[in-house]
């Protein structure tokens, strides 16, 4: 069944292939990183989020040399910036997953990689998922070698600093652990996991009874994203009628609620940047009777972030349906910064609000 809206709604059902990508049953690169992540991970479920980089392919696209091993601590710094700032309007720029939620591990390799044995500069994929800190996972895909003189929890568990979970010590400050947490750690084949967490390292090592990649809405947002091929994604679990207030009340007519958003970003066909925003609704019929205004909004509405009109941030979108998500593309407006969605979707711009 095909719908057509002025924007240019296609409908299509929740397989790759449908959607363009894929290849039948094979995981997608979303999907895939977040079978990663134990469901103990998400706590409460209120308020969940994930990101994903495919550091090999994200740094292919924005022209950057691929993830090696042996890099200098000034070299991997620079990679690693070089992903967040541009240079000038023309270049693009991804999302790099906070090593720990930690800003300063980025910023001091040679010092991590010191007390845990971890070259951040092999990491080939980088996960990074966490309910509200100081509660959080990060999943490195690549060959690593901890260090041997981490102290043992376990047969499978290790850890960097001694203490509970969470507590701050003051004699454990490092460069990139400016409180002194303790930090567990544990590997698996072609993996290393870090989390502030002692239980949910254990289910990440254990091999988890669930996964996030099972839980239902996630599951349609990284189907979404995974048929774009996209290289690096943001999934947000949140109450998105926080930002509800009376006079965006007609801005957001004909939207229900939605429970999961992912933003997913990666090349087209032509290797062009494109943005993909899937919006996880309740029920299919949600999702219908959302398409038409959530395609407006974008189309013509206004973005409270910088009180310009989308269309001068964003090319004129696509809208779609598949099954009960409804998928939003487009590519940036020249000089435009590919992260402009994610930054609205972080200060709940009117496009992520529902009543």
């Amino acid at each position: 069944m095909r719908r057509t809206w002025p924007v240019g709604v296609v409908a299509c059902a929740v397989v790759l292939a449908a959607c363009g990508g894929g290849d039948g049953d094979e995981v997608g690169f979303v999907a895939g990183q977040l079978a990663l992540i134990p469901d103990s991970a998400r706590g409460s479920g209120e308020y969940f989020e994930v990101f994903v980089l495919d550091a090999v392919a994200g740094a292919e696209f924005v022209d950057l040399d691929a993830p090696a091993p042996g890099r200098s601590a000034d070299e991997i710094a620079s990679w690693s910036l070089a992903f967040q700032v541009r240079d000038n309007d023309d270049d693009l720029r991804l999302m790099l997953p906070p090593i720990l939620g930690e800003p300063t591990v980025w910023t001091s390799p040679a010092a991590f990689a010191d007390d845990t044995g971890i070259d951040l500069g092999a990491a080939t994929t980088i996960t990074f998922a966490t309910p509200a800190p100081p509660v959080s996972l990060t999943v490195l895909g690549g060959e690593f070698e901890l260090e041997a003189s981490l102290d043992e929890l376990s047969d499978a568990v290790l850890s960097v600093g001694g203490g509970d979970d969470f507590e701050p010590n003051i004699d454990g400050r490092t460069d990139w652990n400016p409180i002194g947490r303790p930090m567990r750690l544990a590997e698996r084949p072609g993996a290393v996991a870090l989390s502030t967490s002692t239980p949910v390292i254990e289910d990440w090592v254990a091999g988890p009874e669930m996964s996030i990649a099972e839980q239902p809405d996630f599951a349609a947002a990284a189907a979404a994203l995974d048929a774009r091929r996209v290289v690096n994604a943001y999934l947000l679990e949140a109450d998105f009628a926080g930002g509800f207030q009376p006079d965006l009340a007609a801005d957001l007519a004909g939207i229900d609620a939605y429970s999961v958003v992912g933003i997913g970003i990666g090349p087209n066909r032509q290797g062009d940047a494109r943005v993909a925003v899937a919006y996880v609704f309740d029920d299919e019929d949600a999702a219908a009777a959302s398409l038409g205004a959530l395609g407006a909004l974008w189309l013509n509405g206004t973005s409270l972030m910088t009180g310009e009109p989308f269309d001068a941030h964003v090319a004129v979108p696509n809208a779609e349906l598949e099954g009960r998500t409804v998928v939003v593309e487009f590519a940036p407006e020249s000089g435009i910064d590919t992260l402009f969605p994610v930054n609205a979707l972080v200060r709940r711009d009117v496009v992520f609000v529902h009543p």
